[in-house]
């Protein structure tokens, strides 16, 4: 089983700078990340437990936030 961290961090590529931010609503490692309208959303990921999550969250940058979105993934096999 593989270590999960609760770590952080956005990168300014031009600026060659990471910086810290706001905790999500729990640790996830693997998950699906998107920027849209200066936000950042993550999809999914993995938990401390190994399960997989369903949650997707987003990133206010303005305010060094987090919201669980009222919406999940649905996984299909």
């Amino acid at each position: 089983m593989w270590e999960i961290f609760d770590l952080r961090e956005y990168v300014f590529l031009y600026l060659d700078k990471w910086t810290e931010i706001a905790p999500m609503s729990a640790p996830r490692s693997t998950g699906f990340s998107i920027i849209v309208n200066k936000k950042i959303f993550v999809f999914g990921g993995y938990t401390k437990e190994g399960k997989r999550s369903k949650k997707i969250e987003r990133y206010n940058p303005t305010f060094d936030s987090w919201d669980v979105l009222n919406v999940q993934i649905m996984w299909y096999r």
